[in-house]
């Protein structure tokens, strides 16, 4: 009896078989077994007995029988197979078809970007027209020189009344008032060394107050060997040691009728009390 090619290369035993095959003798299991691997080989079935083809046969069938169902499951497995083959080509169809739809969205994105590059590069409207950009900045720059120039004004404004009020009166009023004060110092020597500031400051001496202090001055080196202070020393602040609440007295040596010379630079205090 010729073996059925086949694929399958095994064979599965029971134990079962194993309660007959130990009842024979070690020459008749050998051919038994010989006839198995002929059975799913492709070798020629050796010549049993009686006894050894008796218990071959039911060991046939049951190799038979497993080859069966195993050529059905590879059966089955082959078919599965076949639709995940089908089921993967498709899939990988619908990716390349997906890619190429994918490829002719961005070709066509590509064509309408360059389309309106060419667009924005023909219609230079926004970057020519930068006119109405500098007038709308320099509308911009106008306001804030004039919101900079009230912001000014009021300061101005408000910080003028926290100036001493001297310092609010004109140069020329300045002017006039220290030509009344120099006219009453003796000694009319560096007049032009007296600076427009302190002229504003002297502002706030009134021509009494200097006569005042310009007495006291005249009292204390008269008939001394002191020598005069310049005009200029005198109203750049010397005054102030002898103005009211400033001035200490001190002896001289000095007489009453003490006569100085008048004229260009000198004033006459022989009429002055002691």
């Amino acid at each position: 009896m010729m073996a059925k090619k086949d694929e399958k290369k095994s064979v599965l035993l029971y134990a079962t078989h194993w309660r007959v095959l130990r009842k024979l003798s070690m020459e008749q299991r050998d051919h038994i077994f010989h006839a198995i691997f002929a059975l799913i080989g492709e070798e020629e079935m050796p010549e049993l007995d009686f006894v050894e083809d008796l218990v071959f046969t039911t060991i046939q069938e049951n190799i038979l029988d497993n080859i069966a169902k195993w050529e059905e499951t590879r059966a089955k497995r082959a078919v599965a197979g076949a639709k995940g083959g089908r089921k993967k080509a498709s899939n990988t169809n619908e990716a390349n078809a997906s890619n190429a739809k994918q490829c002719q969205a961005n070709e066509a994105n590509a064509s309408n970007a360059k389309h309106n590059v060419n667009v924005n590069d023909n219609v230079n409207v926004n970057d020519n027209v930068n006119v109405n950009d500098n007038v709308n900045v320099n509308d911009k720059e106008k306001r804030k020189k004039e919101k900079a120039v009230t912001a000014s004004s009021d300061c101005s404004a408000e910080c003028s009344t926290n100036v001493e009020p001297s310092l609010q009166k004109s140069k020329k009023e300045a002017n006039e008032h220290f030509e009344k004060l120099w006219a009453l110092y003796p000694h009319k020597r560096g007049k032009n060394q007296v600076s427009d500031k302190t002229k504003r400051k002297l502002l706030d001496v009134s021509v009494q107050a200097m006569d005042a202090a310009i007495k006291r001055y005249v009292h204390e080196v008269r008939g001394t060997d002191r020598p005069w202070l310049n005009g200029s020393t005198w109203f750049n602040g010397r005054y102030q040691d002898y103005t009211e609440g400033n001035y200490v007295p001190t002896v001289t040596t000095g007489g009453k009728g003490a006569h100085y010379q008048s004229g260009e630079g000198f004033r006459d205090f022989s009429d002055l009390e002691e």
